[in-house]
């Protein structure tokens, strides 16, 4: 008998260790097979880090966490390691549960108008509109604050026959909900395995793969849209810009968040020549929609 999605296991190896060496052990752990990976800092107080918009954001002391769909043995990893000059990294390595570190998604209703609901829930939506999520090893629940904004902002809009674009699109999320507020296509892009196959299963979950592309953002062809959503850090959001200037269309709207609040106005300023139409802000992040007039 196959076994349940949910029960698949999956190893994990925690490590700590400091920043000059993230990319290093990063390659090493993708060597041994790794399939994602969390980065967090070791220090609770500075869990958010962003520090200038020409720097690339960490932390000196960095919680690291690496996924493996397949076993991995602590003999293995030492091996692969020492054989690169790292003798001393303390870690360990958990067996547990697909089910148990994919993040938990709870009903949320947004604007009395979509609710967001996991894969096996049974309850039942009072909004007009629901779509069925599962985040997987990918990020995007509608918890963080930059999605939460996007998706009030996604409700309040009007999509009815749009194509979308969503850049750094995570679990599918919002080119999800977009869809699910009428667009007519949606482009799916990001730059990680993971999320691309999560967004994959969400679509086929909500019936919507017809109406979708998901592709790596290495792979795509972009083509004009009349919307494009981008829901990442500032860096990468001025990185991408000329991109999207390039694929907007006359009239059409650019939703952006995954920016602290004093990195506001330096994205205004990067998008001057589209219309600055709303701007909200929750607990230190900001989103903002522009509009090319």
């Amino acid at each position: 008998m196959a076994l349940n999605k949910k029960e698949y296991p999956v190893w994990i190896a925690r490590l700590k260790i400091n920043d000059l060496h993230l990319k290093s052990i990063e390659t090493i752990l993708t060597l041994a097979g790794a399939n994602s990976f969390d980065i967090c800092s070791a220090d609770s107080e500075t869990e958010i880090l962003e520090p200038d918009l020409t720097e690339e954001p960490i932390w000196e002391s960095i919680d690291l966490k690496a996924f493996f769909l397949a076993p991995i043995t602590k003999k293995k990893l030492d091996d692969l390691l020492n054989s690169f000059g790292f003798l001393n990294v303390c870690y360990e390595i958990q067996k547990t549960k697909y089910s148990e570190v994919a993040q938990s998604i709870e009903a949320q209703e947004i604007e009395n108008i979509l609710t967001i609901l996991p894969y096996d829930s049974k309850y039942k939506s009072m909004t007009p509109l629901s779509i069925y999520l599962n985040q997987g090893l990918a990020f995007g629940t509608g918890k963080h604050p930059t999605t939460r904004l996007l998706l009030s902002q996604i409700c309040k809009g009007s999509f009815k026959e749009k194509t979308v674009t969503d850049f750094g699109c995570g679990s599918g999320i919002l080119g999800i909900a977009s869809l699910a507020m009428g667009a007519k296509f949606c482009r799916f892009v990001d730059n990680d395995p993971q999320a691309l196959a999560v967004t994959k299963k969400n679509l086929a979950v909500n019936q919507l793969s017809e109406k979708a592309e998901v592709s790596h953002i290495n792979n795509i062809l972009l083509k004009p849209s009349d919307v494009i959503f981008i829901n990442i850090i500032a860096n990468t959001i001025l990185e991408l810009s000329s991109s999207i200037m390039k694929i907007i269309e006359p009239k059409g709207d650019l939703y952006v968040s995954g920016i602290l609040e004093n990195q506001t106005e330096i994205i205004i300023d990067t998008f001057l020549s589209l219309k600055l139409q709303e701007r909200v802000d929750l607990h230190g992040w900001t989103a903002l929609k522009f509009s090319y007039v």
